[in-house]
């Protein structure tokens, strides 16, 4: 694909943390990954292999040590907390195992809330939130709080908050692992198409081999580095 169809692109990148002991753990070393816009790839390995910890990295929560690190061209190592707030703001899509939607808000509430971090108006969000939700099939939902809502049902509007600035990359962490397996195949099938839709790249990490099987690629975190790339089954997206 042409360059500027790189989203993200990852080149020797390390991460070490500092334990209580003093000691240091290094959980990423020499990490590659390059994602392209429509682009799906599945991250997998053993609790504790730093797949969380690459995912925070890539969502600008934390920098990596060592390596290169680019996004829509810009070199984050080098950007500032404003810019990597701002790209993280506008350009970055996330979708959590536990939904992360706010309790005293409905279900337009919080997929306007994800706006309104994107810089958008209050008016343009409205718009937003309600074409988000009708994309997830939640439009007769708007005005439930998240208490009234299905385990499916919440995680479709934290799908509808992550799309709704209509991101270049969207970030999932065990996007299924609350739900049980006929929900979950519905709300893969729904982030996938929803992301593939508007030509955003997509990350996850997962422990559903079943989920990973209808990504487009499949990598797996060992060792602190990314290996086995391999096509996924038929059908990913």
């Amino acid at each position: 694909m042409p360059a500027d169809d790189v989203v993200v692109e990852v080149e020797g990148a390390s991460k070490s943390f500092r334990l209580p002991s003093g000691e240091h753990l290094r959980l990423l070393n020499g990490v590659d990954l390059t994602v392209t816009a429509g682009d799906s790839v599945a991250i997998q390995g053993r609790s504790g292999s730093g797949k969380s910890t690459l995912l925070r990295a890539l969502g600008l929560f934390i920098p990596f040590d060592e390596g290169r690190h680019h996004m829509l061209g810009v070199d984050i190592r080098a950007a500032g907390d404003r810019r990597c707030s701002k790209l993280r703001a506008r350009s970055i899509g996330f979708v959590f195992q536990d939904f992360r939607l706010l309790p005293n808000l409905t279900a337009q509430q919080n997929v306007e809330y994800g706006c309104l971090l994107a810089g958008l108006g209050p008016r343009e969000g409205a718009r937003a939130a309600r074409e988000a939700l009708e994309r997830v099939g939640l439009t007769d939902r708007a005005r439930s709080r998240p208490a009234q809502l299905s385990g499916g049902e919440q995680q479709r509007v934290s799908i509808a908050r992550a799309l709704v600035k209509r991101p270049d990359l969207v970030l999932a962490d065990e996007p299924t692992g609350s739900l049980d397996g006929e929900t979950a195949d519905v709300v893969i099938e729904l982030l996938l198409a929803s992301v593939a839709d508007l030509g955003a790249a997509l990350v996850l990490v997962t422990h559903d081999d079943a989920v990973a099987g209808r990504c487009g690629r499949r990598v797996r975190l060992g060792g602190g580095t990314l290996h086995d790339d391999e096509p996924a089954a038929a059908g990913g997206g």
